[in-house]
């Protein structure tokens, strides 16, 4: 069973589903069955903890797409069948962009980031990197809820953070305290002015 994402009017603003994933086999999208805990805004810029358990593995070929090698080139990527996996969901407008970083807890360990689209199809990500894994998503095709998988070879704690555009929302808050300043010292301006012109009066 599928938990469905909450609908989010925020346009902008990330919505993470913080949720350890049991996943199941594939779909003939490419997609695979998750049950998710309840969803948790997530402002962008925060850290996201996280980890992998035995029950996360996923399939085999889960995630095959065209994705970010670590020397700057990209090429076909394929990640499944012995890695693990945990998923979050990110609700984004066509045209934005975002970027990834995970790190990993232990030795040796190797992590990756995959985006999955609307659809249910893998369309970009990392090959597994040593400790830490960051990969930039540029231009969106749609409007929608994405997924974003942190993949591991082993299991785990990891972190997760989404850096992109600000919410709108804390765009108008940001103006509405900055007016509030600017009010607040225009009126102790005016005190001031009106203190000094009362002194010139005879």
């Amino acid at each position: 069973m599928i938990d469905k994402p909450r609908p989010n009017p925020a346009g902008r603003r990330f919505t993470v589903f913080r949720t350890c994933v049991v996943l199941a086999a594939l779909c003939a999208c490419g997609g695979f069955a998750v049950r998710a805990a309840d969803p948790a805004d997530l402002p962008v810029g925060e850290e996201v903890k996280g980890e992998h358990a035995d029950g996360n593995k996923l399939p085999q070929n889960a995630f095959l797409f065209k994705g970010q090698f670590a020397n700057g080139t990209t090429g076909r990527i394929n990640i499944g069948g012995l890695e693990y996996g945990s998923e979050f969901s990110v609700t984004l407008k066509a045209g934005q962009s975002l970027t990834v970083t995970t790190t990993v807890v232990g030795k040796d360990r190797t992590v990756a980031v995959v985006l999955i689209d609307p659809s249910g199809k893998a369309i970009d990500g990392t090959e597994l990197r040593p400790k830490t894994a960051r990969a930039k998503f540029e231009e969106v095709s749609a409007t929608g809820t994405y997924r974003l998988v942190v993949v591991s070879d082993r299991i785990g704690a990891f972190t997760l953070k989404v850096t992109g555009p600000p919410a709108p929302e804390a765009d108008a808050a940001k103006l509405r305290e900055e007016i509030k300043e600017l009010k607040a010292l225009l009126a102790k301006k005016e005190e001031q002015l009106k203190a000094l012109e009362a002194k010139k009066k005879p």
